[in-house]
C-alpha cells in the first residue's frame, strides 16, 4: 500500500466547543435608603409623626 496521503493523516475539523460565559459581577443593590422620613423642601430629617418640617417649615406629607 504504501506511505499514507496527506488527506489520510490530516485530522478532521473539530467544531470549536462553545466556551461558557464571561461571569458577569451579580447585580449589586443599591444602598438601602436610611430609615425615616426627609422633608421635600430642604431635605432635612422628619421626625416621627411631625407634620411640618423643623428645619424650614414646609408640610410633611
Amino acid at each position: 500500500m504504501g506511505a499514507p496521503t496527506a488527506a489520510q493523516t490530516a485530522r478532521p475539523a473539530q467544531e470549536s466547543t462553545p466556551q461558557p460565559a464571561a461571569a458577569t459581577p451579580a447585580a449589586v443593590a443599591p444602598p438601602a435608603a436610611p430609615a425615616g422620613r426627609f422633608c421635600t423642601g430642604c431635605g432635612g430629617s422628619l421626625v416621627a409623626g411631625a407634620r411640618f418640617c423643623t428645619v424650614c417649615g414646609t408640610i410633611a406629607g
